[in-house]
């Protein structure tokens, strides 16, 4: 046995007292070559199969197959994204309007935004252009701007569409707004109020608009829950269908707001890295600033709740407009295709038909998960209420009765060090009730109350694709946020 190259075993001799005593120079200085050595040796294994990892990596989403054991079905849903008709999107740059006041849309950028929601196999978006261009157009001429493959009728007016991808796959396009309010399934331009002109009307957020609002069809949400202007006496007078929580635009400014050079200095720096080492797949910058805000948004949701049944959303506020320039990959850092394989709404359909009305009346239902698939795409998640009438499933609203079994299955496909948590809504938050590792988690509630599961990771599974960036796949992310029980 050698204790070192240098240090060979000699007959009647211990090995170890020898090499300490004789050679203990020569052979702290081979360990250290040899150190050296493995270290390269290393690098150069780790370059070589990081560059293999990254031709596994899938840039795309495959078709959502979620819960297949249900009647209804899954569908994979992007709420609150800009396109052509809002003034920021497209790098400040959606379409030109030409003295006779014809509108050029930007036609590239209405081609990677239909691209990405092919790519991903979204089944339907639901558009929120801000006030400027949407408000200021016919919204028949609107919905024909966005040159779809299909048009929904509805007394003889267009009230959407659909894009046909190239491998048969369908994504059903419902147009809205987002302003002070954001509106999902605008039918039509809300009624006008005498003296107003259609752009005030979008962007007020009285009773009376936000009733105009409704009788356009369509549903009213809250944006940017971390606004302090949100206060939950406002949001208790808008009574929202709907309410963003977790927003991504918000969460990478969130960066920049506490003005702490500390964490924008971090965030610069690993932003680099994402960008241009060659060990790390830029799609997984989003772990870089993924992080929810407890503080605010989560906090106003929680309060809320507890007054009125109210469905929270992610919102994914993409606007393509951030760093035009290719990526290592040939993708833009901020475009449609890389922020929309990050996360998505999961929203069930119990009759199983994906139509404007049924999305509407399930996202109204709170049959709504939050899901962050740049962590992986979910299976069979279960989340319902056990009682001596029944099952009762995410979004139930009943009376609260001694003996309900609440019952949470956390996915089949869970990477390690996966953890289920159950919150309950208060005046401060969202408070755990029971946290688990394994598998599955029941609790048997001894009051009324608001209750919501969240599926938590570590990103590990993802370390083969960020080789450089171990404390990152380290941290614990939000993987699947589902929707409350309402016990009154």
């Amino acid at each position: 046995m050698y204790c070192c190259i240098m240090c060979p075993p000699r007959k009647n001799f211990d090995t170890n007292y020898y090499c300490e005593k004789t050679c203990s120079a020569p052979c702290l200085f081979m360990k250290k070559i040899n150190l050296l050595i493995l270290i390269i040796t290393l690098l150069i294994s780790s370059f070589v199969f990081g560059i293999s990892v990254q031709v596994k990596w899938h840039k795309k989403l495959d078709r959502l197959e979620f819960n297949q054991n249900e009647s209804g079905r899954w569908a994979r849903v992007m709420m609150h994204m800009h396109s052509v008709f809002s003034h920021d999107a497209c790098d400040n740059k959606p379409m030109e309007v030409k003295e006779n006041g014809e509108i050029k849309v930007n036609k590239d950028c209405l081609k990677d935004f239909k691209k990405a929601q092919c790519d991903h196999h979204v089944d339907a978006v639901f558009l929120t252009e801000h006030r400027k261009y949407f408000s200021e157009y016919a919204f028949q001429k609107i919905i024909q701007a966005y040159d779809l493959d299909q048009y929904r009728v509805e007394r003889a007016m267009f009230t959407g569409g659909v894009i046909n991808c190239d491998d048969n796959h369908q994504v059903e396009v419902i147009p809205g707004s987002e302003n002070r309010l954001m509106t999902f399934g605008l039918k039509k331009h809300p009624e006008r109020k005498k003296g107003w002109e259609m752009e005030w009307i979008y962007d007020a957020i009285d009773a009376e608009n936000i009733e105009i609002f409704r009788r356009t069809g369509a549903i009213v949400g809250a944006p940017h829950m971390e606004k302090d202007k949100y206060t939950l006496e406002l949001l208790k007078m808008i009574k929202p269908e709907a309410v963003e929580m977790y927003n991504l635009h918000a969460n990478i400014k969130s960066v920049f707001v506490d003005k702490n050079i500390w964490k924008i200095t971090n965030f610069i720096r690993h932003t680099l890295g994402f960008i241009f080492n060659p060990l790390i797949q830029t799609d997984l910058w989003m772990l870089v600033f993924l992080e929810l805000d407890e503080k605010k948004t989560l906090t106003k949701w929680a309060q809320l709740v507890m007054h009125q049944k109210t469905t929270g959303i992610v919102g994914s506020d993409i606007h393509q407009n951030i760093l035009p320039i290719k990526m290592k990959d040939g993708e833009r850092l901020g475009g449609y295709l890389r922020m929309g394989r990050w996360f998505s709404n999961y929203v069930y359909l119990p009759s199983g038909n994906l139509n404007r009305d049924n999305l509407i009346s399930s996202i109204v239902d709170g049959r709504v998960l939050g899901v962050f698939e740049i962590l992986g795409i979910p299976k069979d998640f279960e989340f319902y209420i056990e009682t001596e009438n029944g099952e009762f499933p995410m979004g139930s609203e009943i009376a609260f009765k001694e003996g309900m079994l609440i019952r949470v299955k956390r996915p089949s496909n869970s990477p390690d060090y996966t953890y289920i948590s159950l919150l309950k809504a208060t005046d401060n938050g969202w408070k755990l009730v029971k946290q688990s590792k394994q598998r599955k988690l029941t609790f048997y509630v001894k009051e009324k109350g608001v209750y919501r599961v969240q599926i938590n990771v570590k990103a590990l599974h993802l370390w083969k694709f960020m080789y450089t960036k171990y404390n990152i796949a380290n941290k614990v992310f939000p993987w699947v946020m589902s929707n409350p029980i309402y016990l009154r």
